[in-house]
C-alpha cells in the first residue's frame, strides 16, 4: 500500500495498528524520541512534545480528537495501545477461524483459492500472530474437494514440507484434469440431447430430464397397479399410498361366493370359502358395523341377480 506520510509510514487507521506501531517505534528511535515516548526518567518536556507531534502527524484524522486531549507522548502512545490491542485480538480470532474453516468454492479457480489463503495469512501476520507456512498449507489441503483426495494424501505423506507455491504447481495439474473431464461429460450430454432432439423435442426432454427418466432394473417394466413404466407393483408408490389411506386409484377386483340353499329353515347358515375376500348375508343384525354403498352393487354370480346395498367395515 502506498504511504501517505513523508516518513514513509502508512498512517494509523482502523485495522493496521500492529504494523503501524512497529514502524512508528523505529521512527521515534531514529529521531531520538523513543525514551520520551516511554516516559523514561529525565525525559525533557520538549522531547516529549516533539514525540507527541510526530505521533499525531502519522495517524488518520479520526484519531486526532483522541490525541488532542493528551499532554505527553507517553499518554498518547498508551491510549492508542490500549484501544487497539483488544480490537487486534478479536480480528486475530476471526482470521484464525477463516483459516481453519477454509473451503474451495465449486467454481473457484485454484490460483484464486490460494490467493485468498495468502491474504488471510498476511493479515494474521499483520495482527501479530506468527503462523508457519506449513500450517497454512495443511489448511489449504483440508479445504480441497474430493477430486483432489489422492494428490492430497500423497502430499500429506511426504516427509518434506512444502510451501504454497509448490503445492499450487502440483494441484494445478489435478485441476486441469478435472476440468477436462467435466467438459467431456458436458459435451457428451449435449451431443446425446441433439441426437434425441432430431427424433422430437418431447423425446429429447424426456430422456435428459431426471424427473421423467426411468431408472434401475425395472426401467422397461409396466406396473400392474398404476400402469406406468419404470417400476413394478410391489414398489408402486401409488399402491402404497392408497393402502395407507384406505383409498384406491382404480377399481379393485373382489372374489365373492354365493350359493342357493334349498331349505328355508337354514337361512342363517354361512358358507365360508377360503378363496373369498368378502362374505355376504341378507340379515343386517348379523353385522356389527355397516357402511352404506353409494350405488347398489350387482352380484352377477347369483340366480336370480341379487343386489348389495351395504358393506361391513369391521368385524
Amino acid at each position: 500500500m502506498v504511504s501517505d506520510s513523508s516518513n514513509g509510514i502508512e498512517k494509523l487507521d482502523l485495522d493496521n495498528y500492529v504494523s503501524w506501531s512497529v514502524q512508528m517505534k523505529f521512527l521515534l528511535i531514529h529521531k531520538g524520541l523513543w525514551e520520551a515516548t516511554t516516559g523514561a526518567d529525565g525525559t525533557l518536556v520538549g522531547d516529549s512534545l516533539k514525540a507527541l507531534a510526530l505521533i499525531g502527524l502519522n495517524v488518520k484524522e479520526h484519531h486526532l480528537s483522541t490525541l488532542d486531549a493528551c499532554t505527553t507522548a507517553k499518554e498518547a502512545w498508551t491510549k492508542l495501545e490500549s484501544t487497539y490491542k483488544a480490537k487486534t485480538m478479536a480480528r486475530r480470532l476471526q482470521l484464525k477461524r477463516e483459516l481453519n474453516n477454509l473451503k474451495k468454492g465449486t467454481s473457484e479457480p485454484l490460483p484464486k483459492y490460494i490467493s485468498r489463503v495468502r491474504t488471510i495469512w498476511n493479515d494474521l501476520k499483520a495482527s501479530g500472530h506468527d503462523i508457519k507456512e506449513s500450517e497454512v498449507v495443511l489448511n489449504v489441503l483440508a479445504g480441497l474437494p474430493k477430486e483432489y483426495e489422492t494428490t492430497v494424501a500423497i502430499m500429506e505423506a511426504a516427509e518434506k514440507e512444502m510451501g504454497l507455491n509448490e503445492i499450487l504447481s502440483r494441484l494445478l495439474n489435478v485441476e486441469q484434469r478435472v476440468t477436462r473431464q467435466e467438459e467431456q461429460e458436458t459435451a457428451y450430454v449435449a451431443q446425446g440431447f441433439r441426437k434425441d432432439y432430431k427424433k422430437g423435442p418431447r423425446s429429447a426432454y424426456k430422456l435428459h430430464d431426471n424427473k421423467h427418466r426411468p431408472a434401475g432394473k425395472h426401467a422397461d417394466k409396466e406396473c400392474f397397479y398404476c400402469h406406468k413404466k419404470g417400476h413394478i407393483k410391489a414398489e408402486c408408490r401409488k399402491r402404497i399410498a392408497d393402502e395407507k389411506t384406505g383409498g384406491s386409484g382404480h377399481d379393485k377386483g373382489m372374489a365373492l361366493m354365493t350359493f342357493k340353499y334349498e331349505e328355508e329353515d337354514n337361512m342363517h347358515l354361512w358358507a365360508l370359502d377360503s378363496g373369498a375376500t368378502k362374505h355376504l348375508s341378507p340379515y343386517k343384525e348379523l353385522f356389527k358395523n355397516l357402511r352404506g354403498l353409494e350405488e347398489e352393487t350387482s352380484l352377477l354370480a347369483t340366480r336370480p341377480r341379487s343386489w348389495s346395498t351395504a358393506l361391513e367395515t369391521s368385524a
